[in-house]
């Protein structure tokens, strides 16, 4: 809780409280994108944790809502993982809705997942256009310097010291770090996370720095990756790929194939589908807006 919500450098949690008769009856729980990096000229916040009483006046949750982007001045603001009954809190204040799309590429060979009991149906081809650059433990000085042009037309905007940040000097998760290019060109960064359920695993993707419209010739590349470490599978929520694109490549999704089970939580785990609901206002072109579990609070400790 603090190493998300704490407003370092400094001791401020970043919090919005609601009172009435001294007592606090709603709250809402916001991470700055500058938590990460300070010297982000364009912040964005994410809300996480927004909760009230039954003594809370009607309209109080729209009142905090508001005065948290009314005081901060934000750019940006983004939600993952709505309760559907909030949808039209953000619809009134100009948000764009949806819903992420989750999907699958499983390990070649593969004939049944023993996380979810299903059959494995593989693709006769994968998008090849990519290529496996480096797959590490840590951001190398060479994989740095390529975020920021990776990142130069990202939004909501980060850099290279956020993904320092965020995800090296994570206190309790290890990631790990996939490029992807054509010869020795970085096109995407690709954060993942290892979840071993039984004696099985997954791969999370829970970050992607570069054009999205390139994450489709990546299917080869990655599907090595799964073999590589021996998971069943590797998973992608995300908002702003293209689903036909990806369908094409190899991925899989619940949209391709309505009997698909790719479950979302792990901690603890639950074999089922879930959807996923997001919420974001800009004003920049949404264009090149994408979203991914770690843009808010949805890959955290949970147990």
């Amino acid at each position: 809780m603090a190493w998300q919500h704490i407003d370092y450098p400094g001791t401020n949690i970043n919090f919005v409280l609601a009172e009435s008769d001294q007592e606090i009856v709603a709250l809402l729980g916001f991470i700055p994108f500058s938590r990460f990096d300070p010297s982000l000229d364009i912040d964005t916040v994410a809300l996480a944790i927004w909760k009230r009483s039954d003594s809370a006046a009607p309209g109080t949750g729209l009142k905090m809502l508001n005065w948290l982007i009314t005081k901060k001045h934000l750019a940006s603001v983004i939600a993952i993982g709505l309760n559907e009954a909030t949808l039209p809190i953000y619809q009134s204040l100009g948000f764009k809705t949806g819903r992420m799309s989750h999907f699958a590429i499983f390990r070649p060979g593969l004939n049944e997942s023993s996380i979810t009991g299903q059959n494995i149906q593989h693709s006769a081809t994968l998008g090849d256009g990519l290529r496996l650059l480096s797959h590490e433990n840590e951001l190398s000085e060479h994989a740095v310097f390529s975020i920021g042009e990776l990142l130069s037309s990202n939004q909501p905007l980060k850099s290279g010291t956020y993904y320092l940040e965020r995800f090296q000097e994570h206190p309790w998760f290890d990631y790990q770090f996939l490029t992807l290019g054509r010869g020795t060109r970085v096109v995407l960064l690709v954060v993942i996370r290892v979840v071993t359920v039984g004696n099985s695993s997954v791969i999370r993707v829970v970050d992607i720095a570069g054009n999205l419209e390139e994450l489709p010739l990546a299917a080869g590349a990655l599907s090595e990756v799964v073999s590589r470490l021996g998971a069943d599978y590797m998973d992608i929520l995300v908002h702003g790929a293209d689903e036909t694109a990806m369908h094409a490549s190899g991925f899989q999704s619940t949209q391709s194939r309505p009997d698909l089970v790719i479950p979302n939580y792990f901690e603890p785990f639950e074999p089922r589908n879930v959807e996923v609901l997001f919420a974001y206002k800009t004003p920049n072109s949404p264009l090149h807006f994408h979203l991914h579990p770690a843009d808010s609070d949805q890959d955290r400790p949970n147990e």
